[in-house]
């Protein structure tokens, strides 16, 4: 089996939402124990808000007949009680949520570092919570100063990307931030061995030495037992936001040196197929103004990577959501910007059948 033997069949988009406004963002979308799909993204402003009444507004929509149709399940506003955004769903079944859609890290009166986190048994219809999650960092490091926002003191790291869950329990996040003396946010791999009772830094993917760029928004896959990659954003090249990937032989202890993939893209997301094909989608192919959203594929565990199809060419946030909702068969979650970053917004949808040419498939 060659890269070439690869054949991408891209369905025409399929419109889900559209709003005036604020309607963009896509990240999550997870097949529910009850057969459907739960697709979220935002309907705030881009932006930390100061109104903590307002909330960080976020979108759950869902569909019964494996993405044809969708519905609003709820709009989650970022209230303490009876309400989350999901992250990461567990292999029992569980979903896990934070407090509205936001990500950061809160620091309590006396500096220690915890998150709020819920945790969902009926697809994010219901939520037991908020819990106070201790966040433990490096004792031998110092985090970067605290970032103090309207009605919240926050640690310079925030949650971001995807959840892992390995086959002995342990779940795996990937953190940016920066601890005293960084000059760029570096990526971390924060895990838990109680269930998400917890967190704890366990490894630096990025650090000072890598580039003098600043690292984010990572997607996490576990390709074996105990290899992981990890391909994330960067700001600050001339070139746009360069993705880097780095790999993991030890379950995500230690990392090699990330290298560049020569491609721009934000917010990348990783699934892999039946067929054994990774597929990784990102978008903001042009840097500023933000434009494009593609999808790239390898079959030798992110060695290589192929054929990045292009699924839309038009005004993006470059943001995607990715699942693969029929065996081979991938759903790519994207947003369309009609007017920049304002007026008419649409969340698209388009399916994308993965055939490697194998009669077994």
């Amino acid at each position: 089996m060659t890269m070439n033997d690869l054949t991408i069949t891209v369905s025409p988009p399929n419109l889900i939402s559209q709003a005036e406004g604020p309607h963009w963002f896509p990240t999550m979308l997870f097949r529910l124990s009850d057969g459907g799909l739960l697709l979220g993204f935002s309907v705030c402003a881009d932006e930390l808000p100061g109104n903590i009444a307002g909330g960080m507004p976020h979108a759950l929509l869902k569909s019964l007949d494996n993405g044809h149709n969708w519905a609003c399940q709820t709009i989650v506003t970022g209230r303490l009680y009876g309400e989350a955004f999901p992250y990461g769903m567990l292999a029992d079944g569980r979903m896990l949520g934070i407090l509205g859609g936001a990500s950061g890290i809160l620091l309590d009166e006396n500096g220690t570092p915890y998150s709020l986190e819920y945790v969902s048994t009926d697809g994010a219809r219901t939520w037991e919570g908020p819990h106070k999650t201790p966040i433990v960092f490096p004792q031998e490091q110092e985090l970067g100063k605290a970032v103090v926002a309207p009605g919240r003191t926050l640690v310079p790291f925030a949650f971001e990307g995807n959840l892992i869950e390995r086959r002995n329990g342990t779940l795996l996040r990937v953190v940016d931030g920066k601890l005293a003396g960084d000059s760029h946010t570096r990526i971390g791999i924060m895990q838990s061995t109680d269930g998400a009772r917890s967190w704890s830094y366990l490894s630096t993917v990025t650090d000072q030495s890598t580039a003098p760029l600043d690292f984010n928004e990572s997607a996490l896959l576990e390709v074996s037992d105990g290899e992981l990659i990890c391909v994330m954003r960067s700001d600050g090249d001339s070139r746009g936001n360069v993705m880097f990937q780095a790999r993991s032989l030890d379950g995500g202890r230690t990392w090699s040196r990330p290298a560049s993939l020569g491609h721009n893209g934000v917010r990348p997301q990783m699934v892999r197929l039946r067929n054994g094909t990774i597929a990784c989608s990102y978008g903001r192919l042009s840097g500023w103004p933000s434009a494009g959203v593609q999808v790239m594929f390898s079959r030798d565990g992110g060695a290589s990577w192929v054929q990045h199809t292009t699924i839309h060419e038009k005004a993006s946030t470059g943001y995607t959501a990715l699942l693969e909702v029929r065996p081979n068969e991938l759903m790519l979650v994207y947003d369309q910007l009609g007017y920049g970053w304002s007026r008419v917004n649409s969340i698209n949808s388009v399916r994308i059948s993965v055939n490697t040419g194998d009669s077994t498939e």
